[in-house]
C-alpha cells in the first residue's frame, strides 16, 4: 500500500510541476494521524511556489480520487502545516492480514530462537509474565508458520548475584529447605539489601 500511495503522490505532483521532489510516505507515530502520513506538500510548496496546505489539496484530491473505487481508504485529511493524512478501510487491513497469514514459507530454512517469558525464581510470577509468555508465544507462532524451525527459550535466572543474596538470607535464617515463593522473595529483597 506504502507504494501505491508514493505513486499516485509522485503522479499529483508531477501534474502540479514539481517532479522529483524527494518526499515520504510514512507511518505516523501517533494513529489519530490515520495509518499513512506524507509530507509531499511540505516539501515541494517552495518549489512551486504555492503554499502547503494548497499542495495538499491537490494531493488529497489525487488520493481520494486513485482509492475511491477501491474502498481500500476511508479518510484523506490535510493536517497541520500541510501534512496528508490517510486512514485505510477495515477491509483493506483485513486484506493484507489474510494476505500475510496465507503466506507460507518465507522463512523455510532458517533456524530462529525465541526467548520470553524468563521468571525470575525469586519473585512470584506477576502480569508481567503473561504479556511477555502471550507476546512471545504469537510471535513463536508466527515464525513457525512462515516455515522457521523455531526453538522456544525460557532462561528462569536461575544462576548468579540474586541466587547469592538470596540463599544468604535464607541460610542466615535458617530456613534453606521448605520455602515458599513469599519467603524466597522476602529473603531476595533482605539479601539485595544487605549487600
Amino acid at each position: 500500500m506504502e507504494s501505491r500511495i508514493y505513486a499516485v503522490v509522485e503522479k499529483a505532483l508531477a501534474a502540479l510541476g514539481a517532479e522529483g521532489v524527494s518526499f515520504v510516505v510514512e507511518r505516523p507515530a501517533d494513529i489519530t494521524h490515520g495509518d499513512y502520513a506524507v509530507n509531499a506538500a511540505l516539501v515541494a510548496a517552495k518549489k512551486l511556489g504555492k503554499s502547503p496546505r494548497d499542495v495538499a489539496e491537490h494531493i488529497k484530491e489525487s488520493l481520494e480520487e486513485a482509492f475511491s473505487a477501491t474502498g481500500e481508504v476511508t479518510t484523506v485529511e490535510i493536517a497541520g502545516p500541510g501534512f496528508v493524512n490517510i486512514t485505510l478501510s477495515p477491509t483493506c487491513i483485513r486484506a493484507v492480514v489474510d494476505a500475510l497469514s496465507t503466506t507460507t514459507e518465507t522463512l523455510k530454512g532458517k533456524r530462529i530462537m525465541i526467548e520470553y517469558t524468563d521468571p525470575n525464581p525469586f519473585k512470584e510470577m506477576h502480569i508481567g509474565h503473561m504479556m511477555s509468555n502471550t507476546i512471545g508465544e504469537s510471535v513463536s507462532r508466527l515464525i513457525a508458520n512462515a516455515g522457521a524451525t523455531l526453538v522456544r527459550a525460557n532462561y528462569q535466572g536461575d544462576v548468579g548475584p540474586h541466587v547469592a543474596k538470596a540463599v544468604w538470607a535464607l541460610t542466615k535464617r535458617g530456613n534453606i529447605d521448605a520455602i515458599t515463593a513469599k519467603e524466597i522473595g522476602e529473603a531476595y529483597a533482605e539479601g539485595a539489601a544487605a549487600y
